[in-house]
């Protein structure tokens, strides 16, 4: 397979581009999330950028409640189903008549921004690097990689940036340093901050961590709900 035309932004960043296939990576923790609830076998995950717009989402489906999945507090969840945006609560969870929805600080503001540039919308992470670098390589698509980051300031976090290159360094053929990657997230300073802050957030990183311990392929759409996740692959 030839090597696609591969670059890098980041999402807050984009004015009037055209993104052929665009990969967003916001690894702690919402890509992380979407992709452990799709190996669960979810069938779709609603997407709202902000918590101001879960108001908007139209009625759950009969037979069903909407799930927020959510590390933000705000009122306009009021009358859902509310947990952590957390990989580990998306694997414990009971969701049988549950429809997930995703909103959090970078993620689903990076998703947001993707679907007004882009073709096509995947989300990574390590979890599911290589099933989603193999179904790029496949397209044939020039990609863009979106590293989430802090959205709203415009910087960078280096899980999103490492997981960016594992990501780069996969889809041009290289020799992929696993180890080196994740050593440098894990000695994170800011990282490591939040750990002693939240200690039980370690059971989200070892989970984020995991390398392609999800192989599911995720794209974003417009669906007649609004903006979704939907499994590809």
């Amino acid at each position: 397979m030839n090597t696609p035309a591969i670059t890098r932004q980041h999402p807050a960043a984009l004015t009037d581009e055209v993104l052929d296939a665009a990969v967003v990576i916001d690894v702690l923790r919402a890509t992380t999330t979407a992709v452990a609830l799709f190996d669960r076998g979810v069938t779709t995950v609603r997407v709202v950028a902000t918590p101001d717009e879960l108001r908007g989402l139209p009625p759950a489906p009969a037979g069903q409640r909407y799930q927020v999945f959510s590390e933000l507090d705000a009122s306009g969840d009021a009358g859902f189903d509310r947990c952590d945006n957390s990989p580990a609560r998306a694997l414990a969870l009971e969701l049988e008549g549950r429809l997930p929805v995703l909103v959090t600080t970078n993620g689903t503001r990076a998703i947001a921004a993707a679907m007004e540039r882009a073709s096509v919308v995947l989300v990574g992470t390590f979890c599911n690097l290589t099933a989603t670098a193999r179904h790029l390589l496949a397209s044939g698509r020039a990609v863009t990689l979106l590293p989430a980051g802090d959205f709203a300031g415009r910087d960078v976090r280096t899980e999103d940036e490492r997981c960016a290159d594992a990501f780069e360094t996969t889809l041009r053929g290289g020799a992929l340093d696993l180890a080196t990657l994740l050593a440098a997230c894990r000695d994170d300073a800011r990282l490591k901050r939040r750990l002693a802050r939240t200690p039980d957030l370690a059971l989200d990183v070892d989970i984020a961590f995991d390398v392609d311990r999800f192989p599911v392929v995720v794209g974003a759409r417009r669906g007649e709900a609004g903006l979704e996740l939907v499994q590809i692959a």
